[in-house]
Parts: structure tokens; sequence; C-alpha cells
């Protein structure tokens, strides 16, 4: 079970984030407090917090940024609970794109999957690879880089930075970056990274 408090703005699958502690032989020895009600409604706006406890969309918002965010709630989900499954590998990052991608790609089949066409990345003059087989053998490659790589938090930026370059999927590739991203963290008991306002 990971002990970080950030993990506890989002409710489990029971409901309420079991209590934690923090990390044994550090400063902060003592059990965590968690977040007050003031500051969790600060990070989530009482529209998300309705939909992340809840489940319910708040009226006359945008029906793709509610499902945005509960696929982002099942994804952490899976990796909290299954912190000592996760890896960094390709079936963790399938499992992690298929909840990100849940309900938004225009075609469903491509969800969890790596890409098989063309894709562009709007507002840039960068092509991804197109070739199916070298997205594969690339995706693969970083995936086995990173897994080398003993730092954790190197690994995390690694992922971070290459994810998204390669475009192995035909879309929500940054977010399966920053969430994967927290993979060696979350195996290590470290407090995962948070990200707030990015696109």
């Amino acid at each position: 079970m990971n002990t970080c408090p950030i993990l506890a703005v989002l409710p489990m699958a029971s409901g309420r984030p079991a209590p934690m502690r923090a990390n044994p032989g550090t400063t902060a020895d003592r059990p965590v407090v968690g977040f007050e009600p003031a500051r969790r409604q600060h990070l989530h706006p009482p529209r998300h917090q309705n939909l992340i406890e809840l489940g319910r969309e708040a009226a006359g918002k945008d029906h793709r940024e509610a499902q945005m965010i509960l696929n982002h709630k099942a994804a952490i989900e899976l990796l909290v609970e299954q912190a000592e499954d996760i890896g960094l590998n390709s079936f963790t990052f399938f499992n992690l794109h298929a909840l990100l991608s849940e309900n938004l790609l225009a075609d469903p089949s491509e969800s969890g999957r790596l890409r098989q066409r063309i894709v562009e990345v709007s507002g840039t003059v960068f092509h991804p690879l197109d070739i199916p087989q070298q997205i594969d053998r690339y995706f693969r490659m970083i995936l086995d880089k990173a897994d080398a790589i003993e730092d954790p938090f190197e690994q995390a930026f690694f992922i971070m930075a290459h994810i998204p370059y390669l475009q192995p999927f035909v879309d929500v590739n940054k977010r399966v970056s920053r969430l994967g991203a927290n993979i060696p963290l979350i195996r290590r008991n470290l407090c995962p990274l948070s990200f707030i306002d990015v696109p």
C-alpha cells in the first residue's frame, strides 16, 4: 500500500481511502492526517468532487470532460490498488491506456492497443513514426530502458518524455505518460507526481 497523502485525494473503490502513514525512517514518521475538507475542495471543485465521489456529472458541463475525470480516477485506482503488480511493461501501459481512453476514442477498438495508423500532433511540424512494427519495437525499447534505470525519479521523467515523443497510441499519450511516470514512484512508496491545470 502506498503511504503518500496525495493519494488520499481520490476515494478508492470502497468509497474512502485507507488511513495512511508516512514512510518509516523519514522526518515525517507520524501518521498522516490527510486533507482537510477546505483543501480537498480547492484541489477538486464541488462539481469534480461530486463526480469523483458520487459519479454525478454537473448539469451543463461537458460530458467529455466528465469522462476524462472518471477515466483518471479508474486509472489511478489501478495504480494504487495493484501497486505490487504494475510495472514498466506493455501490459500495464495497455491497461492504463484502455482506462484513460474509455469512451473517448472515435474507434473504441483502438483503446488499450498500439496504434496502427498515422497520427499528427496538432500545432507542430512533428511527424511521429507511422510504421506499426517500428512503433511496437520502440515502445518496448522505451519500457525496457526505463525498467533498467535504477533511480525512480529518472525512470519517471524518462517515461514522461519518451512516451509522448513516440506517440504509440492514437490519442491520450500524454495522459498515459503522466500516470505511467508514477509507476516507479508508487512501487517505491514515494509520493506520485501531481499535475494541476495540465492539458
